[in-house]
């Protein structure tokens, strides 16, 4: 079974910092449901790989020893972050089962999206941590599945 994660960055969940109380408690939540998914089926974990919720999981997957899958948008995804954020970004890489590239390099908003989409088609169940806000990537990709494709979706609303 493949598990694709969706949700925010740090700004809308309590911060940069994994001890923050709200980021704490979704990374809880996160690991408990991969818990309780891998217990019905093996699972692997699909990461559109943006700082935030989408690394925390590739960490999670990482702690537990899930398989995942890393889907990267663009080449140079990275490319603006901090040094220590892409060193982190390089290590989750290295530990993927495998990187997905879905377009050449150069960031446009609709790249974002592409990827997002293509972790829909490949995936067979989605967990959003959202804000419920009907703006922003994480709606978009929630919105792209109520009309697209009706995976069947955990929400955590952070």
């Amino acid at each position: 079974m493949k598990v694709m994660v969706t949700g925010h960055r740090p700004s809308k969940i309590g911060g940069y910092s994994k001890d923050n109380p709200v980021r704490a408690k979704i990374i809880q939540k996160i690991k408990f449901l991969i818990n309780e998914l891998n217990d019905l089926a093996p699972i692997e974990g699909i990461t559109g790989m943006a700082i935030g919720v989408d690394q925390d999981f590739a960490e999670i997957c990482m702690d537990l020893d899930i398989p995942f899958l890393a889907y990267i948008p663009f080449v140079g995804q990275e490319n603006n972050w901090p040094v220590p954020v892409k060193a982190e970004y390089q290590n989750i890489l290295e530990r993927s089962e495998d990187i997905i590239i879905v377009n050449e390099g150069g960031y446009t908003p609709k790249k974002m999206m592409e990827r997002n989409v293509k972790m829909l088609e490949d995936c067979d169940i989605i967990i959003a941590v959202w804000d419920g806000e009907e703006s922003g990537g994480t709606y978009h990709t929630v919105n792209e599945n109520r009309k697209s494709f009706q995976k069947p979706m955990i929400h955590i609303k952070p």
